[in-house]
């Protein structure tokens, strides 16, 4: 598999931006650095909005090719972890569990689809909100008993005849919420 691909501009029958504009039909994710000796502002400007993960000018001396492998692992590195965060996020999606990651600010940093509907929001309504939105009225509950146990112990958690929930705190002052419904035989 290719980590990055390296372009010149100027090249015979395309240029790099068209040849770009080729690779994102394939490859929409692929790291793309631009060397070339163009050294034109604009064209380097219009070729990082169109995707270009870096550019580097083409110089005499040996210090442009250690800059150029500094950006070329930078730009790999970086599309690592967009992928490994994507296959993350993917699987915290595939959980039955509801999981939301509350900031220290008290704001929704991110939460999965099963929490999304115990909840019955969308996601875009609830990331960046306080954490009470969804449940307002057990705010008081859960600042004066939840939160404090959580702090002093890492973890709380309540199970009652429909839900199972815990509140586990991070090292830097996170709080993950889970929530796993129960299900129950509606035949019985």
């Amino acid at each position: 598999s290719v980590d990055c691909l390296l372009s010149d501009y100027a090249m015979p029958g395309v240029d790099g931006l068209e040849f770009l504009a080729g690779v994102r039909d394939c490859h929409p994710r692929l790291p793309f650095v631009s060397y070339t000796s163009h050294a034109d502002e604009e064209l380097v400007a219009r070729a990082l909005a169109e995707g270009v993960a870096a550019h580097v000018q083409k110089a005499s001396g040996g210090i442009h090719y250690v800059k150029l492998g500094n950006r070329i692992r930078r730009a790999v590195s970086e599309a690592r972890a967009e992928a490994t965060a994507d296959r993350l996020a993917a699987a915290m999606d595939a959980v039955r569990e509801g999981v939301c990651v509350v900031g220290a600010d008290g704001r929704v940093k991110y939460t999965n689809r099963a929490h999304l509907r115990l909840h019955g929001c969308d996601r875009e309504e609830l990331l960046g909100e306080r954490w009470e939105r969804p449940k307002p009225d057990e705010a008081d509950t859960v600042v004066g008993d939840v939160l404090p146990f959580a702090a002093d112990n890492d973890e709380w958690g309540e199970t009652d005849g429909d839900a199972s929930t815990t509140v586990s705190e991070t090292p830097d002052g996170e709080l993950v919420v889970t929530v796993r419904e129960f299900e129950t035989d509606e035949s019985v």
